[in-house]
């Protein structure tokens, strides 16, 4: 009979150390990930100074068009146009009309240049293009909004910012009777 003998074979060596290979490519994930996340953050930033210009952008908008709205409100039927009084139900153009008398208050009390707001800490111009209607009865004042930054940035570009497009009619044409 022949005898088997068992062939001893040396236990290896433990391995408790980590290689400089898998430190290098947990270094590397690390800072992938770390990447994509400040990425997230400035991207999340950005979006929400965005939309303050935004909301902000509106917010004068609307206040700029209640003042125009209350203007109307007070104008009356007869107005001063080039010296002279004119009935304004009574009109035979564009130029004696509603929306004439209405553009003339609201450019003398607010102003014809764009105004210089501040929003988010940046310096934006908020224009108003007042235009007339030139059909009967001549008391429809389109108003066309506009806000874009003075100077472009990183954050807003040159890009409008919010812009709004509305019509105003005086409240005293509703009291002029029917031609």
């Amino acid at each position: 009979m022949k005898k088997f003998s068992l062939l001893r074979v040396k236990p290896a060596q433990d391995q408790t150390g980590i290689t400089i290979a898998e430190v290098l490519v947990a270094g590397v994930v690390t800072l992938i990930l770390v990447g994509a996340g400040m990425q997230t953050l400035i991207t999340a930033s950005l979006l929400r100074l965005q939309a303050r210009q935004k909301a902000e952008a509106i917010a004068a908008i609307q206040s700029d068009l209640e003042e125009v709205k209350f203007i109307a409100s007070q104008l009356s039927s007869s107005a001063i146009i080039n010296s002279s009084t004119v009935d304004l139900c009574k009109a035979s153009s564009v130029n004696v009309g509603f929306s004439t008398a209405l553009r003339d208050v609201v450019n003398s009390r607010l102003g014809t240049d764009p105004q210089t707001i501040t929003l988010a800490g940046q310096s934006f111009q908020l224009r108003r293009n007042a235009v007339r209607l030139d059909a009967r009865p001549y008391n429809v004042l389109q108003l066309d909004y506009e806000v874009r930054p003075v100077t472009a940035s990183a954050v807003s570009g040159n890009r409008v910012v919010a812009e709004l497009y509305t019509e105003v009619v005086p409240y005293a044409s509703y009291e002029c009777p029917p031609t």
